[in-house]
């Protein structure tokens, strides 16, 4: 069922604003996030063209995926750096099976950030699927 274009006008508009601020979201990952950051400006310069409307979830949807994402993936690679570094030094230092398995964590650490990845990436296709139904999330 096509509901698109039962919508009143203003509403089809800012749906469609909403689905590229999705696809900004999406372009993200291509653009090591600068489409990302330009989305999460639009949700906030845009918010008055929603309030009140199904779409206004869609926006704080959208904006805390955003920093949510930004914290998670900033933290985690912080701290996948300095612990990968840590550990492969006191691992290379110890030259044995603890030193074996401290580089071993230091690979895993990275596994923070890529979920974090997995997670927002996720939270767009969701969002812009909740979106195409018009329902709001």
């Amino acid at each position: 069922m096509n509901t698109a274009t039962t919508l009143p006008t203003s509403e089809q508009a800012a749906k469609q604003l909403t689905t590229i601020i999705y696809a900004l979201y999406a372009a993200g990952v291509l653009t090591g996030g600068l489409t990302a950051i330009v989305a999460v400006i639009l949700n906030y310069v845009k918010k008055a063209e929603v309030a009140g409307t199904w779409l206004e979830s869609h926006f704080s949807y959208q904006k805390k995926t955003f920093w949510y994402s930004f914290i998670a993936l900033t933290v985690g690679s912080v701290v996948a750096v300095v612990g990968g570094f840590v550990a492969a030094g006191i691992g290379a230092w110890l030259d044995n099976f603890l030193g074996t398995i401290l580089l071993f964590v230091a690979g895993c650490l990275w596994l923070v950030p890529f979920a974090a990845f997995i997670w927002s990436f996720y939270r767009i296709i969701n969002g812009y699927l909740t979106l195409a139904k018009n329902k709001s999330i």
